[in-house]
């Protein structure tokens, strides 16, 4: 399965319930269930999308959206962890950039391409697999891009944050007490 014919094939579905429906089928056509049920399903939930009315399509999404950022924040999507944060548009494109030259698939969170101004969106995260952790923080050493900061790991939720932060940018506790600063991608 490749993100970007996954991506494109959940268009058929409108919004982001649509991408629920289309995970759903995708789950069934992969846990081999037959073509007649895969399609009765899809009929339903085209059915049922159809008779909401907004204010219900509203809370899902935010339903949604939560359950989406707390496995983030856990870690748990596909073994995803978050590579670094903090960046403006064009930074987060020109590392995912410089990643995919070495080979690392590195995923956006929080690019609001639709900004009329990007580079005022400082809130852009980039996330790679678990196991390409240690090359994506050298690609980033040698951009110089974040990994030259000395980190500090939040006591409370574990996030690393730039040693000047006062609280963790994650759960907004306090980092006073954090203990020495993390490990910097320059020494992954």
């Amino acid at each position: 399965m490749k993100f970007e014919e996954t991506l494109a094939d959940s268009y058929r579905f409108k919004g982001p319930l649509g991408a629920v429906a289309h995970v759903v089928l995708c789950g069934l056509e992969a846990g081999g269930v037959d073509e007649a049920t895969v399609d009765g399903v899809l009929d339903a939930l085209r059915l049922g999308l159809k008779g909401m009315n907004d204010e219900e399509c509203d809370v899902l999404v935010q339903v949604l959206e939560y359950r989406l950022a707390e496995a983030r924040r856990q870690g748990a999507l596909y073994e995803l962890v978050r590579l670094t944060g903090r960046l403006n548009s064009v930074e987060a494109h020109v590392l995912h950039d410089a990643l995919a030259q070495e080979g690392v698939r590195a995923h956006f969170n929080h690019d609001h391409r639709s900004d009329p101004f990007p580079d005022h969106n400082t809130d852009v995260e980039l996330w790679v697999a678990r196991g390409e952790l240690g090359k994506a923080r050298a690609v980033i050493a040698a951009q110089g891009t974040g990994g030259d900061q000395p980190q500090v790991k939040c006591g409370h939720c574990g996030e690393e944050n730039p040693a000047n932060f006062g609280a963790c940018w994650s759960c907004s506790r306090s980092l006073v007490a954090a203990e020495a600063p993390a490990e910097t991608g320059a020494d992954a």
